[in-house]
């Protein structure tokens, strides 16, 4: 696996994407303060 910099960067934001597009995976970020305002601020 991979481990750079860029690919873990690449792989957050993935995340965020993902959790921005759907609803049910909003739900977790939120438990630790990432609503979707604070996410949408990356």
């Amino acid at each position: 696996m991979n481990n750079t910099l860029e690919s873990q960067l690449l792989f957050a934001q993935n995340a965020i994407v993902n959790a921005l597009n759907y609803k049910e995976m909003k739900i977790l970020p939120a438990e630790f303060g990432y609503n979707e305002a604070r996410l949408n601020e990356v």
